[in-house]
């Protein structure tokens, strides 16, 4: 899940912002997918899975499915257990080396219907069509410019099947839990056989009302006393349905259906002109 969220160095808030200032963390990055914080995310994340329902109603066994900005293969490896054939494309190295690591970990038959690319999402060539592309966990958004979405549609429509669907989620800004994500904090924690981990996280509205600001500093404590911080930031598109709708009037698909699902709005997208 992962493509272009370029980082914003120093676009820090509040606390996040004295932390850095302060200069408490070894390292600082604006990277939430790369080496220092890629374990994090599928930590955290990477067993998150009330939006998979969302996209199996589109599943069919046997169908060739893309699983854009798939990251360590969260939807990949359960679309796959239900008989797809999934592609992953992910853009960053140290999400698809997880992957692969999940991979190794799990059933041979299910490893074997699942292939990981590394590309990004607005301009990518595949070898064939698809039968489903999801792009999950509000990804979208990371695409922040109207012409990278554009390059987005437009790879869709080249790669989807006659009669295929293309399935993503965004935050609803118009919707009536937008609140809970314009002004957000909250804190993950997790203790195991290295340790503990725990991150302080935060997410804010940006000043223009265009983009949701992102940060996490977090600790590693591991058992034997030493301390690991970090602290990153990143940032994503607030994305209105009216601007999302003119922009995919403004390509080769269209949106069939819309419906919401754990405070999400799913968009269903189909090549223009064709029949539900």
């Amino acid at each position: 899940m992962t493509n272009l969220a370029l980082p914003d160095d120093g676009n820090y808030f509040g606390i996040f912002n004295k932390l850095h200032q302060l200069g408490v963390a070894a390292e600082s990055t604006g990277d939430l997918y790369g080496p220092h914080f890629a374990g994090f995310y599928d930590r955290f994340l990477g067993t998150y899975v009330e939006d998979l329902p969302a996209f199996e109603r589109y599943l069919r066994p046997g169908m060739r499915v893309l699983d854009l900005a798939c990251g360590a293969g969260r939807l990949s490896f359960p679309l796959a257990r239900l008989g797809a054939s999934v592609d992953g494309l992910e853009l960053s190295a140290d999400m698809l080396a997880l992957a692969a690591l999940h991979g190794a970990q799990d059933q041979a038959d299910v490893a074997d219907r699942v292939r990981f690319v590394q590309g990004d999402m607005s301009r990518f060539a595949l070898d064939r069509e698809y039968d489903l592309v999801i792009l999950g966990i509000t990804s979208i958004s990371l695409l922040r410019t109207p012409e990278l979405r554009a390059g987005l549609f437009a790879c869709v429509a080249r790669h989807l099947a006659p009669g295929g669907r293309f399935v993503f989620d965004t935050i609803d800004p118009d919707g009536s839990n937008a609140g809970l994500y314009t002004t957000m904090t909250d804190m993950w924690s997790r203790e195991d056989d290295e340790g503990i981990d725990f991150a302080l996280i935060g997410q804010q509205l940006s000043a223009d009302g265009g983009t949701l600001q992102f940060n996490v500093y977090r600790e590693q404590l591991d058992w034997a006393g030493a301390t690991r911080r970090s602290l990153g930031c990143s940032s994503k598109a607030w994305l209105p349905r009216a601007m999302l709708h003119a922009e995919i009037a403004a390509s080769a698909l269209a949106v069939e259906t819309e419906f919401t699902l754990a405070d999400l709005r799913f968009y269903v997208l189909a090549h223009r002109g064709a029949t539900p």
